[in-house]
């Protein structure tokens, strides 16, 4: 494997498999398919994601499981973007509590997106404001939250201004423990554009498709591709 080369090694047999789907059934063809892999967040602006929607004409969105580190973000300055956001957010909402109504489990949660992004060029995250810090403490923050929000957004801008992705948190928290309070992830994935859809939607999508961290697509794919090579394994023994 070679960083930012990961479609030269892949494209292939997932350009294969989703064109035999679409040929012999196409009825079951997807509205957007979500890739294990960066979209535009990527430093060609042009990973897996986008190879593959290109390539079989299909929307499709890119989604990271570690910050692909490209145009001067890095790990470190976006959690801190991160938890800057959570603790106005808590402000925001410790302020207007009429705006944020708790919701019955039959109700449809929120995804919230911050119109500010976090850039590599701003100064202002470049430590951590822990004034308040235990505002900031995520765990915290996504308990008094749960109850009308499923994701929280802020999108992921480069030294030059562009717009290559999204971090998204506070999403999941539907598997788990049947006697342990379940909470959205504090640990982020990273969302970006593949092909014909919108960051917006994007984002939306894959708060809406998770039940744990990784949106349950990917995550089912993950874990049958596992039993399959354990299965082939046991095979060859």
């Amino acid at each position: 494997y070679v960083s930012s080369f990961l479609s030269f090694r892949e494209i292939e047999p997932l350009e294969f498999l989703v064109k035999k789907q679409m040929e012999e059934k196409p009825d079951l063809t997807p509205a957007v398919v979500l890739v294990d892999g960066n979209g535009i967040l990527h430093r060609r602006r042009a990973g897996i994601a986008c190879f593959l929607g290109v390539r079989t004409g299909l929307p499709t969105i890119g989604v990271g499981k570690s910050l692909y580190c490209e145009g001067g973000l890095q790990k470190e300055s976006v959690n801190v973007g991160i938890d800057n956001m959570l603790m106005e957010l808590q402000k925001l909402i410790s302020e207007k509590k009429n705006y944020f109504p708790e919701l019955s489990k039959s109700e449809k949660r929120y995804v919230l997106i911050d119109k500010d992004a976090i850039s590599s060029s701003d100064e202002t995250f470049s430590k951590k404001d822990t004034s308040n810090s235990n505002d900031t403490d995520r765990k915290s923050f996504l308990k008094n939250v749960k109850n009308f929000c499923s994701g929280i957004g802020v999108y992921l801008e480069t030294n030059c201004g562009e717009v290559l992705g999204c971090a998204l948190v506070g999403h999941g928290g539907r598997v788990g423990a049947k006697n342990k309070e379940q909470l959205g992830t504090k640990n982020p994935i990273f969302i970006s554009i593949g092909h014909k859809i919108s960051l917006k939607d994007a984002v939306i999508l894959c708060a809406e498709l998770s039940k744990a961290r990784i949106p349950e697509p990917i995550r089912h794919a993950d874990l049958w591709g596992r039993e399959l090579l354990r299965k082939l394994q046991q095979q060859q023994k």
